[in-house]
């Protein structure tokens, strides 16, 4: 007899689907959205991050492509970490900023641009564009000028005039001319008069001084007499110096008429939407490259290794520049034996018995060797090139751990006769300034002249160095 399933089994399996698939569903479902595909994570760091809280919308193309899950305070700024949409593409130059949407100001985080440099990887770290102010405040304050400025050059209501200002030059200049014009030689003679004055003033002649004045006084008696026609001229031509400046009144309003059309550079300047977005987009410009030049990292270091068949210590002195987190520049002075460098053989023959021998000898002595590498890094691999120890040479590392401790290996000196001097090496590195090393150097030598060694050594940042000369003074009080 065939067994009948129980309708109560397929009921409870049938409740059992339902409730798996309502748990999974609440889980997918966020702030950004319904999604059943998996994510990524962005790190971001914001030196203001106010108004942004866990959840917050991370919109791309006005499009809402993720959230911010959670924030947190490292090296005295705010990172966010975001979670996104897989198909976002987030590139080195990315542009990511804090926005507000709406009239209460919501706060959102905006993802845009990008390209021209290689992409982020997940879990990747990068910084926030700008921070300070917002489009609505630059804009803001560009209408205010513009409106300064058309207050100046219109006036009125009590203010004065870009008009006023030339109607009052005119005038001046125009009634200079006509005084010195016609009363040159009394002009001429009060200048000298002036002049003989302070002169006597400086020889401290008293009486002289006196007397002077007596004569300008008298001067100025002859030049009022002589002016009277002279003033009655002027008059006469007042009407035709009004002509002249009702025309050029009527020049300005002309101008003016062309400023309000927005004809001409300045109305451009004041009514032109295209020229206010050119002025943007210098100002984007310039805010970009200031911010590549914050992001440059420079940090020193110094370091030393125990070489335990030579029995002596190397110590090196360490300079990074570092643009971006995945690529820099290190330069290295590194003073200690090397043989690669300073070993020499001397072939010296002894005849006894007529049976000749050579033996060879080689010599040690401390010397500096230079190194300067420019080093990039793909994902946990970064590969090294340029010359290490003075000669050209090779390098990989392999990070771990988040960085807490990497495998590596460097070839150099390809030239000599001992095989290339090979060092394999290991770090672990702590609290993000020191390191522990370990590892062979010379690994190959041909006469097995390899030497283990083990060292210490810190990397100081500008941030940490910052830091301690902020502390400094606190110590020494």
């Amino acid at each position: 007899m065939r067994k009948v399933f129980p309708t109560e089994a397929k009921v409870g399996i049938f409740v059992i689907i339902t409730v798996a698939a309502l748990v999974y569903l609440s889980v997918r479902i966020t702030r950004a959205g319904f999604s059943l595909d998996k994510t990524k994570t962005l790190y971001v760091n914001f030196a203001n991050a106010s108004g942004i809280l866990q959840r917050t919308p991370v919109e791309f193309a006005g499009i809402r492509v993720g959230f911010v899950k959670k924030i947190e305070l490292v090296e005295r700024k705010a990172r966010l970490e975001l979670e996104l949409d897989p198909r976002v593409p987030v590139y080195q130059d990315t542009r990511v900023a804090m926005s507000a949407r709406g009239i209460l100001g919501e706060k959102i985080i905006v993802i845009s641009g990008g390209g021209n440099l290689p992409e982020v990887p997940d879990g990747g770290l990068i910084d926030a564009a700008g921070g300070g102010g917002t489009f609505e405040d630059a804009m803001n304050n560009f209408n205010e000028i513009a409106d300064a400025v058309k207050d100046l050059i219109r006036g009125g209501e009590g203010k004065p005039s870009l008009k006023d200002v030339v109607v009052n030059m005119s005038d001046i200049t125009e009634d200079l001319r006509t005084l010195i014009r016609g009363n040159r030689k009394n002009m001429e003679d009060i200048v000298n008069n002036v002049n003989r004055f302070t002169t006597m003033l400086n020889d401290g002649d008293l009486k002289d001084i006196i007397s002077n004045l007596k004569y300008s006084s008298e001067t100025l008696k002859t030049f009022v007499h002589d002016a009277n026609p002279q003033l009655k001229d002027v008059v006469k031509d007042f009407k035709g110096v009004m002509t002249k400046i009702d025309n050029t009144v009527d020049s300005l309003n002309r101008v003016m008429a062309r400023v309000e059309r927005g004809e001409g550079t300045l109305g451009k300047l004041l009514s032109d939407d295209t020229t206010v977005n050119k002025v943007n987009d210098t100002l984007d410009g310039i805010n970009d490259f200031v911010g590549r030049a914050k992001r440059l990292e420079v940090a020193v270091g110094f370091s030393g290794e125990f070489l335990s068949s030579a029995h002596e210590v190397q110590s090196t002195a360490s300079f990074r520049l570092q643009p971006n987190y995945d690529k820099y520049f290190l330069i290295e002075f590194t003073k200690g034996p090397f043989e690669t460098l300073s070993a020499t053989r001397k072939d010296i023959e002894n005849t006894t018995g007529g049976t000749t021998t050579t033996t060879s000898r080689r010599t040690k002595e401390d010397k500096f060797t230079f190194t300067a590498i420019m080093a990039r890094r793909f994902y946990d691999l970064t590969l090294k090139a340029g010359l290490m120890r003075s000669t050209a040479g090779i390098g990989l590392e392999y990070h771990l751990f988040r960085n807490h401790f990497s495998l590596g290996v460097d070839a150099f000196d390809f030239g000599r006769d001992e095989n290339p001097h090979i060092r394999a090496f290991a770090a672990l590195h702590l609290f993000k300034i020191l390191h522990i090393t370990g590892g062979v150097d010379d690994a190959f030598h041909e006469y097995k002249r390899r030497n283990f060694f083990g060292g210490l050594g810190i990397m100081l940042t500008d941030n940490d160095l910052k830091a301690l000369l902020g502390v400094a003074p606190l110590i020494r009080n």
